[in-house]
């Protein structure tokens, strides 16, 4: 299990300008990390993204040989995605945002990613149930993408949902057994399951027996706490900063052999504070990744081991 951040842990800044992202790799790197999450959703979306200019591929590569020479990996990405149940969304707008879904899976494979993190949708019938029809209907979608990107070696991991915003309306995705039964489904071995802690606990799910459950097909992790749902900032804060239990968590996940990444989405942990402060905040985080990590092999952390 490899101690991962993705690249949105430095992004954004209190005055709303983008954080160079070279520079930010770097002092992620020089904060102890040796793995990255490249978040694909981030540079697609950003007014000005280099991703989204013309040469925005090339961009990427230099994002690539920067890795090479630093010597660290991007072993798993977030992918761009869209609402494709909506059905509101013109086809045209589909059309470009799927798009960009499938060239931020290639632009995974160029930065030599193992896995790709996607989300699930929510399809309702006539009579309001969700669970059947939307099983098929991302199983018809995602085994289409797995056929237009099936040149790119990579994994697709899905990733579970909360429906707190939502309710009383479900959403897919959002208990782990709707994550297997379409994993399942597709019956490929691309495809597996990416679990986000943050959004097991505001499910209020036992987390320990979900990793348990899923076994070998958890191919990703996302790992942050929340303070709170609302407002926004008090989501996707720095792990044992909340209330999560995790040393179960740890210990379950090297119960079940995980060989993937136990990887950071907390961005609203540094995007409030400010730059002064980066390279303080980045080792914490970094020590506190360590620290669960070695949890879950059965070393406590304490001072002096």
């Amino acid at each position: 299990m490899d101690l991962s951040t993705s690249t949105n842990l430095i992004f954004l800044r209190p005055d709303k300008r983008i954080y160079p992202p070279k520079l930010a790799v770097e002092k992620i790197v020089n904060a102890g990390f040796r793995t990255l999450d490249f978040n694909f959703y981030d540079w697609v979306i950003t007014q000005g993204s280099p991703y989204m200019e013309k040469g925005g591929d090339t961009w990427l590569e230099e994002m690539a040989e920067q890795a090479e020479k630093l010597g660290v990996t991007y072993k798993q990405a977030h992918a761009h995605f869209y609402n494709f149940a909506s059905d509101t969304m013109p086809d045209e707008e589909k059309d470009r945002q799927q798009k960009q879904v499938i060239r931020s899976i290639r632009g995974a494979g160029i930065l030599k990613a193992e896995v790709v993190v996607t989300h699930p949708c929510t399809f309702y019938s006539a009579e309001g149930s969700y669970r059947r029809i939307s099983r098929e209907k991302n199983r018809e979608y995602f085994l289409r993408l797995l056929d237009e990107t099936k040149d790119v070696n990579i994994k697709i991991a899905l990733e579970n949902m909360t429906d707190i915003d939502t309710a009383p309306k479900r959403k897919y995705g959002a208990v782990p057994e709707e994550l297997m039964e379409l994993a399942d489904s597709i019956h490929d071995p691309r495809i597996g399951i990416c679990w986000d802690f943050e959004h097991g606990d505001l499910m209020k799910q036992n987390q320990p027996e979900i990793i348990r459950y899923f076994g070998r097909s958890l191919m990703a992790t996302h790992v942050s706490e929340q303070h709170g749902h609302y407002p926004v900032y008090l989501t996707h804060r720095l792990p044992m900063t909340g209330m999560i239990q995790w040393e179960p968590i740890m210990k379950a996940l090297y119960e079940i052999g995980y060989e993937g990444c136990f990887s950071y989405e907390a961005h609203n942990y540094l995007n409030a504070l400010p730059d002064c402060a980066i390279d303080s905040a980045l080792k914490l985080a970094y020590d506190i990744g360590e620290y669960l990590i070695n949890l879950g092999r059965g070393a406590d952390g304490s001072f002096g081991d």
